[in-house]
């Protein structure tokens, strides 16, 4: 393809026809090619305005040219006059050209927007104008943005296809500069020891670029390692120039759009799901009438509740509840208790937990509740029997005095009642009427053959204690016991024929009648007890005393041993922790239904702890955590519930609740503690149910329901655990909850303590973690500037210096009327600063001082010509260490100089 007759400078595809190809040149000449057939490429007719055309639109050598990234038939060119020209191929002809008005800089470079269809950035590589303009093409008489950072001019620039924000620019300075289109500001630095004439972006790998330097390399690098370090410039003897690298590498300013999420969800406190997502939109600047693209972030908030059956039966529990009525609470518990009767068929676990609701619903029945638990245990029938036997007539005397003796396994006579028969035997006498009846051949025929052990012959008669005092037993009141002795003695001597004054004595009566003539009592027992009159040794040690009265019944049991005798015995010794440790754990029942019988309410609690202990080490567990609910142990009912309900995949949502609802119960019943002291006296909740009611309140605020959690946590008595004051805190600081009427807000959970270091302990610090090398001086504060800076040290010699270059910087400050000359004073408010930093700390070398007071002396007298020269100079013999500061001065005196 031949057409152009100067050195092609400009070539580019076009992204949407790849066939289309354009071209530029040094004649000033623009062709477009059509290479859909390589071997026998066309051209397109020549542009109007075109070169050696009427009117040419190009007035110098084309240096680039670029296609549009939005619409295909668009391309501009630039050159090195400084015009740009925006070409439409529809109409074959230019339709926007522009420069800058303010210098004459020759363009060396452009790039499109890839976003917006009206924007692009144009380079110049001429040294007195090293920057790059934004321009607009609905408003191309003045530059939108100028980003200023190059040193020298720049050569090539690319406009990343993955972030519209991120801009490459590679300039005679030898650096390779990233910016931030956005803010204009350097996102990171490529630094090298020769220039890169030409950057490109990677088409399909984010963050890739490449560079061409004229030492013909070739060099291909990662934006995210791309960190550049500061480059100093040595003027050396013969005037050239070496450049070198100091200081560490800085990480990337900005974060590139690859890298960001485009959508992103986590879930907070209380169940709220916050979500994130970016739009890309146009936006249009009122003041200016710019427009940019723009990712607009959508942040949503939503409440998730997961767990709806659960919320539901929170809230219809929490209304059963509301306000600890014991009538409520009493026939919440029976609905519970006949809703698992109905299911208890269909699993083993159900009838269960009817049971421990039956349990339950005892604690709720106040004065009642003794007589309650005992029709509970199934002892509901005995007043009864008690009644009906208590009404059966009695034939005479004799019945009424054998009857009289049955209790106490004696005959009439005194002597040990032995039941020949057996318990079931068909020669049983019910009095000793139907004994006598008895023909003798019958008696011999219906005797048993094995002869029966006097203990196993006897049986006890049910009893049961209906007195509301539940102590020891107290001894037979004298005068009924003679009112007894009488009427028996009466109906004996009727059935005989004898007065009630000639009773016959029986065995020792002699020493019996001796031993009581003379009050000893305890003689006269001894003597009744060696004939086993058993009846009559009772009798006297009643009349002597409970002390004697005791100690016979002791004697009387040792001798005639009984197994319903060891409730006898623990009545009598107030023992029942024998008893509990004793009796078969099998008869569970029994040994609670004596326990509710003969102990006060504080000694049942201590009882039935340790039955239930007994119970559970026995394997008894359901068994063990009803007599924990009887005595009002919370702490160990509510673990075992736990334990018990906790399966290899944890405690599920259903069993949660449904154990909940018992612990909540059980710790609204009069008398039951939840609490334990702790050793320095303060009453903290039960550990178990504070550990079930937060994990439980964590569930409803993640749910959304914050109010119903703080709730539960209050029916948490006593000091809160750590745990619960936490949530707390964090349910009431989450500001949904409301407090119920009469809370007050929770205390802080934690203690706040201020944190100083010592001297000491930084000096040890220091000494023990001594550094392999010596760490460079700390530098200017990132944020300086002239009105920031700290020149309360600078000597008094230099104190005009900083006045002068304070001036200075307040003179042109109006001056800046355009964005880019805004952003250069921002950059020099920085390094005058740096420069007053430096005076105030005394860096400044003695051989530049009396340089840089005649540089401000001749800008106070407005002598240009002589700052000018003095700052060049400088800039000569003083590089290395003024030149962060020069820069400012030069581009102030300029702007001042042209105002």
């Amino acid at each position: 393809m031949q057409k152009h007759t100067g050195a092609v400078k400009g070539l580019e595809f076009n992204g949407f026809s790849p066939n289309l190809l354009a071209s530029g040149a040094a004649d000033s000449d623009l062709c477009i090619w059509d290479l859909a057939k390589p071997s026998t490429p066309s051209l397109y007719p020549a542009l109007k305005g075109g070169a050696g055309t009427p009117g040419s639109a190009v007035g110098g050598e084309i240096t680039y040219l670029a296609w549009n990234k939005k619409v295909q038939h668009i391309l501009a060119s630039c050159s090195t006059n400084g015009t740009t020209v925006v070409w439409d191929l529809k109409r074959q002809k230019p339709v926007i050209s522009f420069r800058d008005p303010n210098s004459q800089r020759r363009a060396s470079a452009i790039q499109w927007n890839p976003d917006i269809a009206t924007q692009l950035i144009v380079a110049s590589d001429d040294d007195r104008s090293p920057t790059l303009q934004m321009w607009d093409l609905r408003n191309s008489v003045s530059p939108l943005k100028e980003f200023v950072g190059h040193q020298k001019g720049v050569l090539g620039m690319a406009w990343s296809p993955h972030d519209s924000s991120l801009l490459l620019s590679s300039g005679k300075d030898n650096r390779t500069i990233c910016w931030d289109v956005h803010s204009g500001d350097v996102v990171c630095e490529l630094s090298g020891a020769h220039w890169n004439f030409d950057v490109q972006w990677s088409p399909t790998i984010p963050g890739i670029f490449a560079t061409s330097s004229f030492d013909g390399k070739l060099g291909i690098y990662n934006l995210h390692t791309c960190t550049g370090s500061k480059v100093t410039e040595t003027v050396n003897a013969d005037f050239t120039v070496t450049q070198s690298i100091v200081g560490d590498s800085t990480p990337l300013a900005k974060a590139p759009a690859w890298m960001r999420r485009p959508v992103g969800a986590t879930f907070g406190f209380g169940g709220r799901l916050v979500s994130f997502m970016h739009n890309r939109s146009q936006l249009t600047d009122p003041a200016t009438g710019s427009v940019r693209m723009q990712d607009t972030a959508v942040l949503s908030v939503k409440q998730v509740v997961t767990e709806q059956e659960l919320v539901a039966r929170s809230e219809g529990f929490e209304a059963a509840i509301q306000g600890g009525n014991l009538q409520t609470l009493r026939e919440y518990c029976s609905n519970k208790r006949a809703a698992l009767t109905t299911a208890a068929e269909q699993s083993p676990e159900g009838t269960q937990e009817a049971e421990t609701w039956s349990f339950l619903s005892v604690l709720f029945e106040g004065e009642e509740a003794r007589r309650v638990l005992l029709q509970t245990l199934g002892f509901n029938d005995l007043p009864a029997r008690e009644g009906s036997l208590a009404g059966q007539p009695t034939e005479n005397g004799l019945d009424a005095a054998a009857a009289g003796m049955e209790q106490l396994n004696v005959n009439a006579d005194g002597g040990p009642r032995v039941d020949v028969t057996g318990a079931g035997g068909a020669g049983a006498a019910a009095s000793p009427h139907q004994l006598m009846a008895q023909d003798d051949p019958d008696f011999f025929d219906k005797l048993e053959d094995t002869e029966v052990p006097l203990g196993g012959l006897v049986t006890a008669t049910e009893t049961t204690a209906a007195v509301p005092d539940l102590g020891a037993v107290q001894p037979l009141n004298a005068g009924a016991i003679d009112a007894m002795a009488r009427e028996a003695g009466k109906a004996a001597a009727d059935a005989h024929g004898h007065a009630p004054g000639h009773v016959s004595g029986g065995e020792l009566e002699a020493e019996i009648v001796k031993a009581l003539t003379v009050g000893c009592y305890a003689t006269a027992v001894d003597h009744c007890l060696a004939v086993h009159r058993y009846a009559d040794a009772l009798l006297i040690a009643n009349t002597a005393g409970r002390d004697l009265y005791q100690r016979t019944m002791h004697k009387y049991m040792q001798k005639c041993p009984h197994p319903y005798q060891a409730i006898i015995r623990a009545n009598l010794e107030g023992d029942y922790s024998a008893l509990i440790r004793t009796r078969p754990v099998a008869q569970w029942r029994e040994t609670l239904a004596m326990l509710v019988t003969y102990t006060d309410r504080d000694k049942f609690r201590g009882l039935a702890d340790a039955l239930a202990s007994r119970l559970a080490q026995a394997g008894m567990h359901h068994e063990a955590s009803l007599c924990w609910v009887c005595g009002g142990h919370t702490d160990q009912a509510v673990s075992y519930w736990a334990r018990n309900c906790t399966g290899a995949s944890g405690m599920t949502v259903e069993v949660l609740q449904n154990v909940i609802e018992k612990a909540v119960v059980m710790g609204m019943a009069p008398g039951v503690s939840t609490t334990t002291s702790s050793p320095d006296g303060v009453n903290k909740a039960s550990q178990s149910l504070s550990e079930l009611v937060t994990a439980y309140a964590s569930l409803l605020a993640s749910n959304g329901r914050m109010a119903t959690a703080l709730d539960y946590l209050e029916h948490v008595p006593g000091e809160a655990s750590t745990t619960v004051a936490v949530l707390k805190d964090r349910i009431y600081r989450s500001g949904v909850a409301e407090l119920p009427q009469g809370v007050h807000p929770p205390p802080f959970p934690f203690v706040r303590e201020e944190v100083v270091p010592s001297a000491q302990a930084a000096q040890q610090q220091a000494a023990a973690k001594k550094p392999a090398a010596q760490a460079p001086p700390p530098g200017p504060p990132a944020n300086i500037s002239v009105a920031t800076a700290d020149t309360s040290a600078v000597p008094a010699e230099l104190r005009p210096v900083v006045a002068s270059l304070s001036n200075l910087y307040n003179t042109c400050l109006p001056l800046a009327n355009n964005p880019a000359k805004k952003r250069e004073m921002d950059d020099n408010t920085k390094k005058i600063g740096q420069l007053f930093w430096k005076l105030n700390a005394g860096e400044v070398s003695a051989s530049v001082i009396p340089k840089l007071q005649q540089l401000c002396a001749a800008i106070d007298a407005g002598d240009w010509h002589t700052a000018n020269h003095i700052q060049v100079q400088m800039t000569t013999t003083d590089w290395d260490e003024c030149g962060f500061w020069l820069s400012a001065v030069k581009r102030m005196i300029k702007l001042r100089q042209t105002s």
